[in-house]
């Protein structure tokens, strides 16, 4: 449906979120100063500073994996999103005041840091 999944810790660290994971009711939760964003495999809702938001998907488990939206995630953070078809990569840009940048580009993870993660 035009929804990119990724892997949660790779995306969560990157954006500066402290992870959780609660085997128990399937939940991964991120979180910094002034922000909480709690996402469970299955559920088409996810919370953000306890309000609940529709996602486009639904977290899932791949190949063990916890796998959740991509551009739901960046911009609960903050950060712009842009999808360039042509090249089929996704860029997640920091506000102006905030130097990082993150790219996905056909399946790796790259930062301006020269991480890479094969999602």
């Amino acid at each position: 449906n035009g929804t990119t999944l990724v892997q949660f810790r790779p995306i969560f660290e990157k954006l500066g979120l402290a992870i959780d994971w609660n085997p128990l009711n399937r939940t991964v939760t991120g979180s910094r100063q002034g922000l909480v964003v709690q996402l469970q495999i299955g559920n088409k809702y996810a919370l953000v500073n306890g309000k609940s938001v529709e996602l486009p998907l639904a977290p899932k488990i791949i190949d063990n994996y916890t796998m959740v939206p991509l551009r739901f995630v960046a911009e609960s953070t903050g950060k712009q999103v842009n999808w360039n078809p042509t090249k089929r990569s996704i860029t997640i840009l920091s506000p102006a005041s905030e130097p990082s940048e993150v790219s996905i580009h056909q399946k790796v993870l790259q930062t301006t840091m020269t991480m890479s993660f094969i999602i």
